[in-house]
């Protein structure tokens, strides 16, 4: 028996699975799951792979028909790196009663060992649970979760923070926040509705995140439970496991009764963070922010290479106020803004709130340095 598959999906669909496809230790989830059937006089070729931690199943609707349904395990490293060099549009591919396929296109024909012991590979996980994240704007989302990436922590001993926290504050109101303990990142949006009895957050990996599209132009659906969270987009579905700690308190670090604030532009103090950041301490990562009358002064806490530059600010400051911050980290917050921004400060040992200064929905947090 044999069956034609578009090489474009093909490609597309072997792509997307080969992401999942890292787990050394077991042999058997270095291939992928291929399963051949008509179903509903529909015949679909669907592509599975999963390191047990994320899983993605990819179908594709092949355009003759299937007599009898044949699954087997395959790595497809080789048959990605062959049919990337292919020119046609299709590829014909023969089942043989051996454990191996015959894969052609044009004058080119390869044989490629097969695994028929499907029974092996992992079952795909099933939620019963009738919890739903449904995102109605998917660009904001995909915007907002790629500026959370760059605040989520990679310290092995808090590994809560290394994931994306989206909370409920009601049905149609949520608080998406990432942090690493020195930084955070807090956006307060409307386009998700965050249906759920019993569960009020849900902890999102950045890997997870990343096995989704960069654009899709309709609302998608997250289906959770305590453990695990399932998305179908289209003729893909991304399975990943949640992590069950319950996120730090973020509400109780930021604080509500600052009276100072300053404006600046965003994009000369980002200029000049990254100039001062040459000249830091390579331990300590301090810049010092003096602050008096309309003037900024910044310098690098260093004591062999120096630097100084004076800002302008946008108002006047009455009380003068000096403070050390990390550059590395300030960097990472002005990367996501422009314009005109609003730093708002209390002492130097308290956080300082950072954010646009014509619009609340994104707010930033430093953490300062104490001597």
């Amino acid at each position: 028996m044999n069956t034609t598959v578009n090489i474009k999906e093909l490609i597309n669909g072997l792509s997307k699975v080969s992401r999942v496809l890292n787990n050394k230790t077991i042999p058997i989830l270095e291939n992928a799951y291929f399963k051949f059937e008509n179903t509903e006089a529909v015949n679909l070729l669907t592509i599975t792979g999963t390191n047990l931690e994320y899983t993605i199943e990819y179908v594709i609707k092949l355009n003759s028909e299937i007599k009898e349904n044949i699954s087997f395990l395959l790595n497809p490293k080789i048959l990605l790196e062959f049919i990337k060099l292919l020119e046609t549009e299709e590829l014909k591919i023969t089942f043989t009663h051996e454990n191996y396929i015959i894969i052609e296109s044009g004058l080119s024909s390869i044989n490629i060992t097969i695994d028929k012991e499907v029974d092996v590979f992992p079952k795909l996980i099933e939620i019963k649970e009738n919890n739903k994240l449904t995102i109605s704007n998917y660009s904001e989302f995909y915007n907002d979760i790629n500026i959370a990436k760059d605040f989520v922590s990679n310290n092995e001993m808090r590994p809560v923070m290394n994931n994306i926290n989206i909370k409920k504050l009601n049905d149609n109101t949520v608080d998406i926040v990432a942090t690493n303990a020195y930084i955070l990142y807090k956006t307060n949006v409307d386009y998700i509705s965050f249906n759920s009895p019993n569960i009020d957050e849900i902890k999102l990996n950045p890997f997870f995140l990343s096995l989704l599209p960069k654009k899709y132009d309709k609302s998608i659906t997250l289906l959770f439970d305590d453990k695990n969270v399932i998305i179908n987009i289209e003729n893909e579905t991304i399975i990943g496991r949640l992590y069950e700690g319950k996120y730090p308190a973020y509400e109780t670090i930021i604080p509500t009764n600052y009276t100072k604030e300053l404006l600046i532009e965003s994009e000369e103090l980002h200029k000049s963070i990254n100039e001062a950041n040459l000249f830091v301490d390579k331990t300590s990562n301090s810049l010092n922010f003096n602050i008096i009358n309309t003037n900024l002064l910044l310098s690098s806490n260093n004591d062999n290479d120096k630097y100084s530059k004076t800002l302008i600010l946008n108002n006047k400051i009455e009380e003068e106020f000096s403070v050390n911050l990390q550059g590395k980290y300030m960097t990472t917050i002005l990367s996501h803004l422009h314009d005109e921004i609003k730093i708002v400060y209390n002492n130097p040992s308290n956080a300082l709130l950072i954010s646009p200064s014509i619009n609340n929905r994104e707010l930033f947090l430093i953490m300062p340095l104490v001597k």
